[in-house]
C-alpha cells in the first residue's frame, strides 16, 4: 500500500484521477482512506508482480521512490528497499544501519540481527559485526552469536579480540555446544598462559 500523495510526487502526474478511476473500475486497484488523504495498493499480488515485471525502467523508479522518501525522512526499512532495488548499495547499507537500530531499540532483537546481517552484505562497516552479534544475544540465537563475536574478533587487535573470544566461548557454552565452547576459551586462555 502507498498514499497517493507519494505515487503522485513519484510520477510527477498531479492529474491521476481518470487513471486511477480506470484501475479502479477494471479491479485492479483499491483505495481506502478518505479523498486526499487515500492510500492505494494492487487488488491482488499478481497484478503488483505483472506491474514491477513489466516497468521498463525500474532502477528509475526505485531511485525516484528512495529520493522521495529520504525527502521525508522515511522509515529507513523503506529507503532500504528502494536503495538496494536502485543498485544503491551504500545507501542501502546505511538505511539497513539505521533500520537495525530502530529494531533494537523496539527490543526486536531477531528483526535486528536480520538487518544487520543485510547492512554487513551490502558493504557496511565490519564494527557491525559486533552489533549483529548483540542482537543475536538478545533473541537467544547463541551459537550464531559466538560465529558473529568470531567474525568481529578477526576484525581487531589482539587485546580486543581476546574479550570477543570470550563472548563467544561464554555463547557456545550456555547454548551447550561444550566442544567448540572449549576450543574457544583455549583460544582465549592460552595468550594470557593459563
Amino acid at each position: 500500500p502507498v498514499r497517493r500523495e507519494l505515487a503522485r510526487a513519484v510520477t510527477g502526474d498531479p492529474d491521476d484521477a481518470a487513471p486511477l478511476a480506470r484501475l479502479r473500475q477494471r479491479r485492479l486497484l483499491s483505495a481506502h482512506g478518505t479523498p486526499g488523504d487515500e492510500t492505494l495498493e494492487p487488488r491482488h499480488d499478481r497484478i503488483r508482480e505483472l506491474v514491477l515485471a513489466t516497468t521498463p525502467d525500474r532502477i528509475a523508479i526505485h531511485r525516484a521512490w528512495a529520493a522521495l522518501l529520504a525527502a521525508r525522512d522515511a522509515d529507513p526499512e523503506w529507503r532500504l528497499l528502494h536503495h538496494r532495488e536502485a543498485g544503491e548499495r551504500e545507501l542501502a547499507a546505511v538505511c539497513a544501519e539505521r533500520a537495525a537500530e530502530r529494531a533494537t531499540e523496539a527490543l526486536a532483537f531477531h528483526h535486528a540481527a536480520e538487518l544487520f546481517a543485510e547492512a554487513l552484505a551490502l558493504g557496511g562497516p565490519a564494527t557491525l559485526q559486533r552489533r549483529r552479534a548483540e542482537a543475536l544475544v538478545g533473541c537467544g540465537r547463541a551459537p550464531e552469536a559466538a560465529d558473529a563475536w568470531l567474525l568481529a574478533a578477526a576484525e581487531v587487535g589482539p587485546a580486543e579480540a581476546i574479550d570477543l573470544r570470550r563472548r563467544a566461548a561464554e555463547q557456545l557454552l550456555l547454548a551447550g555446544h561444550a566442544e567448540r565452547g572449549k576450543l574457544v576459551a583455549a583460544q582465549v586462555l592460552g595468550p594470557l598462559g593459563m
